[in-house]
């Protein structure tokens, strides 16, 4: 089976948040890391179900969810919910944390390929506002010893 891989860069806001993750001690860093990666992962899970963007922009509704709202119910990108399911943190590395979908039918909903961009895999501001308190917390839960 072929993996997709959507990537998303051009995080430069959370270049200071990452920043204040020097102050932990190295042992600290990989428990943070997932613990945010979780608190992404979970945000971004549930944007999918609210049928928003990472911004909280309504997706355009789809002709199939119209139609499945007529019988056995289902939203927009969630037929079976296999894109849902798919949503995945993954460790990469000791220092790296990913969250990705191996679907390969998920980039043509990300990009827009071939029928309306629903983009369901992303990051807001005020999801850096909260991995920015979270690393505030951490780092001092550890300078407090």
């Amino acid at each position: 089976m072929a993996t997709v891989s959507i990537s998303v860069r051009g995080l430069d806001k959370v270049q200071s948040t990452l920043a204040r993750v020097q102050d932990l001690p190295k042992s600290a860093l990989p428990q943070v890391l997932t613990e945010a990666g979780a608190i992404l992962l979970n945000r971004i899970r549930t944007r999918f179900l609210a049928e928003q963007d990472p911004n909280g922009l309504k997706w355009p509704k789809s002709a199939a969810a119209r139609e499945r709202a007529l019988g056995k119910g289902g939203g927009t990108l969630f037929d079976s919910g296999r894109l849902f399911r798919s949503i995945s943190l993954k460790r990469r590395g000791p220092l790296e944390r990913v969250i990705f979908t191996d679907v390969p039918y998920a980039a043509a909903h990300q990009f827009g390929r071939g029928q309306k961009q629903r983009i369901f895999l992303g990051f807001s501001d005020g999801d850096i506002t909260v991995l920015e308190r979270l690393v505030q917390v951490r780092v001092d839960e550890a300078l407090r010893g």
